[in-house]
């Protein structure tokens, strides 16, 4: 059996929004490829990565605010047993209390780090605001557990749109490097107002405000453990950028936030289809057979695996061409970078899949093992091969340290071998099962 449902109105929502989420996201490929190389080429690598180091010293403290909580809102919201109005301003209530504790937290450790560069500590200062209009997060989170992709890309296109004419008018008048700081934190505004907005206008009865300390209380605890795992994701996803700055130069930085912002593009259609998915493997959980949920399983990864190892092999074998027609010559030292972090993208499908395996099975207890057994291998590796190898190594210990949190942990930690064996069958007999998926469905 499909994972998919059979009934033609469930069929149609996916479509819907499937075409939502990829129309997004062409919007903000186009913004990426024109505005955003516009301005890595004004910039140059050097403040380009300057840029790039804010925003990742930022995301790590954003572990704190996020605590975790969007896949538990996300699994609470598709319960029809749940009262999605106490999900919502339950998560964001807790995100409230975080995000003001983590600001604090980015205040004083930026002081102690950069006391001596107070160009650095204003720039950290600024963007680190951005952590409290990311609380609208849960809001995006209902959506999706809604199958409502459309509500959220409207408020990222127009998002994109706006913050992409503000940086061209920032080139048009040669603005210094805190103006596109400035908007890239306005971006977070913006589109958190966005998600507002449409809740207001498409379910106003949700703006409601309900206290629920219980169930605060109960997110605050299941989303515990994936807050130790979300924490070691996000800590090997930009510990590097920070390392290559501290242990080398910001200019490198540069050469490898460019390549990882192509890489980053090759993970968003293994990324799309797991969001779409997972609302409608929690239902399969419920309806199927156990035998029959074993195989959708299967096929809800082996989609998004091979999707990924398609993008990542184009990718790879285009980086040449693609750094060159793009950002030019000042950064064709992002070409190897890009060949090998193109590779990064078939260790985060991995990753993704399982994790909401995982979830769907109430099984989040460990998540936090095998995150910190990637982080603590991105950490050591990247201490070793920087000084020696600069960026590309640390490119290198990208893909290593992906494939080892997603995949290679699950084979070491007892009571996720059973995802392990999952992803394994999905190598194996992935393709096979995908045709035979097709042309049950012609």
């Amino acid at each position: 059996m499909s994972v998919l449902p059979t009934e033609k109105t469930t069929r149609q929502r996916i479509l819907s929004n499937v075409a939502w989420a990829f129309s997004g996201k062409i919007v903000s490929l186009a913004s990426v490829l024109i505005v955003g190389i516009l301005v890595a080429r004004y910039l140059g690598p050097t403040q380009y990565g300057l840029l790039n180091y804010v925003i990742s010293y930022v995301t790590i403290f954003t572990i704190l605010s996020n605590f975790g909580l969007d896949d538990i809102e996300v699994r609470e919201m598709s319960k029809p047993e749940r009262s999605c109005n106490e999900v919502l301003w339950a998560g964001i209530r807790l995100r409230v209390c975080l995000a003001t504790i983590t600001y604090v937290i980015i205040i004083i450790t930026a002081y102690l780090h950069h006391s001596d560069n107070p160009d650095t500590f204003r720039y950290v200062s600024v963007y680190g605001l951005t952590v409290f209009p990311s609380c609208l997060n849960t809001i995006r989170n209902y959506f999706t557990s809604q199958l409502l992709n459309k509500n959220i890309v409207k408020a990222e296109i127009i998002r994109t749109i706006i913050c992409s004419l503000l940086k061209i008018v920032l080139l048009f008048f040669e603005a210094p490097l805190f103006w596109f700081i400035l908007t890239s934190a306005l971006d977070i505004f913006i589109v958190s107002g966005g998600y507002f907005l449409s809740l207001r206008a498409n379910k106003r009865e949700l703006c409601r405000y309900t206290s629920s300390a219980g169930l605060t209380r109960f997110l605050l605890i299941e989303a515990f453990p994936l807050m130790l795992s979300s924490s070691a994701i996000v800590i090997y996803q930009k510990i590097d950028q920070v390392m290559i700055g501290d242990m080398i130069d910001e200019t490198s930085v540069g050469f490898f936030a460019t390549a990882g912002r192509f890489a980053d593009l090759v993970v968003f259609i293994p990324i799309v289809i797991c969001q779409t998915l997972t609302p409608l493997l929690v239902k399969a959980k419920s309806e199927k057979q156990p035998s029959e949920y074993a195989r959708s399983q299967r096929i809800f990864v082996s989609s998004i695996l091979w999707s990924s190892i398609i993008l990542a092999t184009v990718m790879s074998i285009s980086a040449n061409i693609v750094i060159r027609l793009t950002f030019g010559e000042a950064y064709l030292a992002s070409i190897p970078i890009l060949q090998i972090m193109a590779w990064k993208a078939v260790g985060t499908a991995l990753a993704t899949s399982s994790g909401q395996l995982i979830i769907i099975d109430h099984a989040q207890k460990w998540t936090a093992a095998r995150n910190v057994i990637g982080c603590a291998v991105c950490i050591v590796l990247n201490l070793i091969v920087i000084p020696v190898y600069g960026a590309v190594g640390s490119a290198i210990v990208t893909v290593a340290t992906v494939l080892c949190a997603g995949f290679l942990s699950n084979s070491i930690i007892p009571n996720y071998r059973k995802y392990f064996n999952i992803q394994l069958k999905a190598f194996l007999y992935g393709p096979s099962d995908l045709i035979r998926l097709r042309h049950r469905h012609v």
